[in-house]
């Protein structure tokens, strides 16, 4: 640890805590090294202006809010969102989001001039926001698919802060509502997808969607959603 860069070396394996460690809370870099199996608990909420990078092992256990001004890249360990919200902040492009397996809650891409690519398969529970930062689903030859089991509103989404790239799939899976046009809880209207899917996950009823887009590539309904095309 220094006063600018955490990192819990792979020849350490206690779990640790961080309950305090700078005034404003700010590291410039985050690591956990391959090879270090312990648990880190984030109890500040920490915010990290360069990167957060995890190992192929260990674990992290967030705080409420956790803000990144760079890149996420999980090689494979588990990062456990506890409810709550990554903050993509920084004001510069081309950085990367590898979820490495474990699903974010609410996220968030706010920096104005910064760019975030996702390169593989990405999981948001509740919140997905987009607003000054970019936004793109996936590289040239990516395949990776964003899943939202929570909420792909109208109201937080600037779609022209999204790109949705050949051979992503969007992949709604939620019980809950996208179609009140009043409130802005549509799906983004305006928006361009390359596949998207539309279904309602393992929960039983129904789930309505209105949505006004272009779709470039496949586009699935599942049996238990109905679209309502009228933004078209």
């Amino acid at each position: 640890v220094s006063k600018d860069i955490i990192i819990f070396s792979a020849d350490y394996d206690i779990d640790s805590a961080i309950n305090s460690f700078s005034a404003d809370n700010k590291v410039l870099l985050f690591v956990i090294e391959s090879g270090y199996t312990g648990t880190v608990t984030d109890n500040i909420g920490l915010t990290i202006t360069n990167s957060f990078a995890m190992g192929t092992s260990g674990a992290f256990v967030a705080a409420p809010t956790l803000t990144i001004g760079r890149s996420f890249a999980n090689g494979g360990g588990i990062f456990t969102h506890s409810g709550g919200s990554v903050v993509f902040d920084g004001t510069t492009p081309g950085r990367v989001i590898y979820a490495g397996g474990s699903p974010f809650n609410d996220i968030s891409f706010t920096g104005s001039g910064g760019e975030w690519t996702v390169r593989d398969d990405m999981t948001v529970a509740g919140t997905f926001s987009v607003t000054d930062g970019l936004f793109v689903s996936g590289a040239v030859g990516d395949t990776n698919t964003v899943t939202i089991n929570g909420t792909y509103f109208d109201k937080d989404v600037n779609q022209a802060n999204t790109t949705w790239a050949a051979g992503s799939t969007l992949d709604i899976q939620t019980d809950i509502d996208h179609n009140d046009a009043l409130a802005g809880e549509t799906l983004p209207i305006g928006e361009t997808y390359y596949d998207i899917r539309l279904g309602r996950g393992s929960a039983t009823g129904t789930t309505y969607f209105i949505m006004g887009s272009t779709i470039e590539g496949d586009w699935t309904i599942d049996p238990e959603a109905v679209v309502d095309m009228s933004e078209d």
